[in-house]
């Protein structure tokens, strides 16, 4: 997928090596990883082999891309985004996830 740019964000193709910085921002809504992960008995517990194993799941699935959202000005990771450039349900683009 194409680097998107606005004048304040990058957005791009997470690569492995960008995982380290985009999990603090999945984990910043508690209330959310709460309701939506969960290991060991306890919900909401998500670590860095998690995250690369959905990371890898994602990729695998045709037209599949998980996007981290970067300032331009100093390259911190800020947000991230999951989506499908054609959902195999309906053949329409999905957004799976924006934070």
């Amino acid at each position: 997928m194409p680097e998107i740019e606005t004048p304040r964000l990058r957005i791009r193709d997470a690569e492995a090596e960008d995982l380290p910085e985009l999990l603090p921002v999945y984990l910043s809504n508690p209330d959310f990883v709460r309701v939506n992960e969960g290991s060991r008995g306890e919900a909401g517990y998500y670590n860095l082999e998690m995250f690369q194993r959905d990371w890898w799941i994602n990729r695998m699935m045709p037209g599949g891309h998980v996007l981290g959202i970067y300032l331009k000005a100093t390259g911190e990771a800020v947000g991230q985004a999951n989506f499908l450039e054609e959902n195999p349900e309906d053949g329409m683009p999905w957004l799976g996830l924006l934070m």
